[in-house]
């Protein structure tokens, strides 16, 4: 709370994306398709605040929070400050339900609460990007995490409408699907031909509810060909997208511009498959609840890393998964470092990732870095070699506090 306070009076750090919500939001409250039209349909203050590079972009989001940031639209009548403190205390309201979601989730897996809201909610990436940047994360991360919940403590059908009501907000969160199928499955041994009925039917009801949520909010199913759409724009972050723009700038130098276009789409359509392949080597059977949880959290998270545009925050669901799923000393250390690297990627009075050609900024996260990752090496050492004597304390009563 001591952290969070300073942030919930500044304006959002780190991206404008909030902006754009709020633009397709009004979109959507005039009646517009925002999955047709971008921003700049409706010119005037809100569209100024919105990132130029999104003024002509239909919404990449699921209905379901392109339907909440029309609400929000209703209710400030579109204005651009209302508008954004409405979202930013949905998104407080998002962490808040998280941390007890993790705490829940975490009892439920076998995990210890504490340490599982350190890592996924306490986190700077929390900090700077869903309460300072109020993206729709925030809504996303307790969802994703009550449905591992429900599918460990054998409620499919409710794993199935929250995961639903989670993909409507973002559809890459789908991934986690057949994780919560084995979820729930490996607590039921039965026949192999009614286990894959079973997981068949879990998958079509998740499918059902986002339907349903589809037809609902009036938009129809123009939101799957807009989610393709902010991969158009790529990021810096994004590996593929590093390749692919590596590749089309070879051809550039070689005199071959369209061929070095045609290899960067091919490097990331590879991009893609090799997400795919990597999720399918997760899905491997007689796996113990933690260690499903921790891969469905890996899921999400390479899934983020390869997919065509890439950002600090898109890790987050995976890494609240990867939180209650109790990490080994290994997985949580490189989860923490992963943490830290991302956080210092951003220039510090907020805006784009930091251009690898930035020498001084470079210089500074690079030198940041190395002091966290010396302190967390010898931090190691000292948690295996264990305590020296001059560091063992023995506490017998109030007075020796």
């Amino acid at each position: 709370a001591l952290w969070s306070a300073p942030l919930l009076f500044a304006p959002p750090l780190a991206s404008r994306d909030v902006y754009s919500y709020l633009a397709q939001g009004h979109l959507a409250a005039l009646g517009l398709d925002p999955y047709t039209y971008g921003p700049s349909t409706k010119p005037g203050g809100l569209l100024d605040a919105v990132g130029q590079t999104w003024w002509y972009t239909p919404s990449p989001y699921g209905p379901a929070f392109t339907t909440l940031c029309s609400w929000v639209s209703q209710l400030t009548g579109g204005g651009l400050f209302n508008g954004f403190v409405l979202m930013r205390l949905l998104a407080v309201l998002g962490v808040v339900a998280c941390a007890v979601v993790t705490r829940r989730v975490a009892a439920v897996v076998g995990a210890d609460p504490a340490r599982a809201t350190w890592l996924a909610v306490l986190n700077p990436l929390v900090l700077l990007h869903l309460v300072a940047g109020a993206h729709s994360e925030a809504v996303l991360l307790p969802l994703i995490v009550a449905a591992v919940g429900l599918a460990a403590v054998r409620r499919p059908v409710w794993a199935a409408v929250v995961l639903g009501l989670a993909a409507a907000v973002k559809v890459t969160v789908i991934v986690a699907l057949p994780f919560l199928a084995m979820l729930w499955l490996m607590q039921r041994p039965q026949r192999p031909a009614r286990l894959l009925a079973r997981a068949c039917g879990l998958a079509a009801l998740t499918f059902a509810v986002v339907s349903v949520i589809s037809l609902a909010s009036g938009f129809g199913f123009g939101w799957i060909g807009g989610a393709r759409v902010s991969a158009l724009h790529g990021s810096r972050l994004s590996v593929t997208t590093t390749l692919s723009d590596a590749a089309h700038f070879t051809g550039v130098l070689l005199g071959q511009e369209s061929l070095g276009l045609q290899i960067g789409a091919w490097v990331r359509l590879l991009g893609l498959l090799l997400a795919a392949v990597i999720v399918l080597r997760l899905l491997k059977p007689g796996a113990d609840l933690q260690r499903v949880v921790l891969r469905c959290g890996a899921a999400l998270c390479v899934v983020a890393l390869l997919a065509p545009i890439a950002q600090p925050w898109y890790l987050l669901p995976g890494l609240a998964v990867v939180a209650v799923a109790r990490p080994g000393p290994r997985a949580q250390a490189f989860a923490v470092r992963l943490t830290v690297l991302f956080a210092l990627l951003l220039r510090p009075a907020g805006g784009e990732v930091l251009h690898l050609y930035t020498p001084f900024p470079l210089l500074c996260a690079g030198l940041s870095l190395a002091a966290v990752l010396i302190l967390a090496a010898r931090h190691d050492r000292a948690s295996l070699t264990g305590p020296s004597a001059p560091h063992t304390l023995k506490i017998s009563s109030p007075a020796d506090l």
